[in-house]
């Protein structure tokens, strides 16, 4: 079964693995904060996270350290629902724009898929809510 959900404490651990495993090592309670992290959960095991990054006293969030489990094939419709899931909740806070922090070139092109518009100047992809 799918579910969107906020990150839990026992998520930590499994996405510090995740990160090894994709060749960085990271802290992960230190990237995903833990009022505005999202994990996108299938049969009981994250599939995908999200850290969205809230800018108090600004309508803007940024968007980044998207991982997915690297033992699983990539699943677009869970990550668009996951994105989906992400603008509804920032929307209802107040948020007007998300950026999107995406760390390769293949990330871009998942940003864009989900409706970002890229921004030549810098690496940052912009979505308006």
């Amino acid at each position: 079964m799918d579910i969107i959900r906020v990150i839990k404490d026992t998520d930590y651990p499994i996405l510090d693995l995740y990160w090894a495993m994709a060749g960085s090592h990271i802290d992960s309670r230190e990237m995903y904060p833990h009022e505005s992290s999202y994990i996108f959960e299938r049969d009981g095991r994250p599939l995908y996270a999200v850290a969205a990054h809230l800018i108090r006293g600004l309508p803007l969030a940024y968007i980044e350290a998207v991982i997915r489990d690297p033992n699983k094939r990539p699943d677009f419709d869970a990550l668009y629902s996951l994105q989906s899931y992400l603008e509804v909740i920032l929307k209802a806070q107040g948020y007007a724009r998300i950026i999107g922090i995406p760390k390769n070139e293949q990330l871009c092109k998942h940003y864009e898929k989900l409706g970002y518009n890229r921004v030549d100047a810098v690496i940052y992809t912009v979505k308006e809510l």
